[in-house]
C-alpha cells in the first residue's frame, strides 16, 4: 500500500491527487523508480497525461517499455476516464 503521508512533488501537480494515490499504489507494489522517472521527465508526462486519447500510443519511454498489460495499469492509475 501506498505511503498516504508522501507529498506530491510539484513537477508533478498536473495530475490529480487521486491519481498520485494510484501512482504510488503502483511503485510500492511493482515499480520502485516511479517517481523519480516521472519527476525527472515530468514534462514527458505532463504531455502523454494532457493527451486526448493516451491510449492510442506515444507512452513516456518509462512505459513504452512495459508490456501491454503494464500499459494498461498505467492507463488505469493516470487516465481511467479511457478505459470505459
Amino acid at each position: 500500500m501506498a505511503e498516504p503521508g508522501v507529498p506530491q512533488p510539484q513537477q508533478l501537480k498536473f495530475m490529480q491527487e487521486i491519481n498520485w494515490l494510484m501512482i504510488r499504489g503502483l511503485e510500492s507494489a511493482l515499480y520502485s523508480d516511479l517517481t523519480k522517472n516521472m519527476t525527472n521527465v515530468s514534462v514527458e508526462w505532463s504531455k502523454w497525461y494532457e493527451k486526448p486519447n493516451p491510449e492510442s500510443g506515444g507512452f513516456p519511454k518509462y512505459v513504452n517499455e512495459k508490456s501491454d498489460f503494464e500499459k494498461l495499469l498505467f492507463l488505469r492509475a493516470l487516465r481511467a476516464d479511457r478505459m470505459e
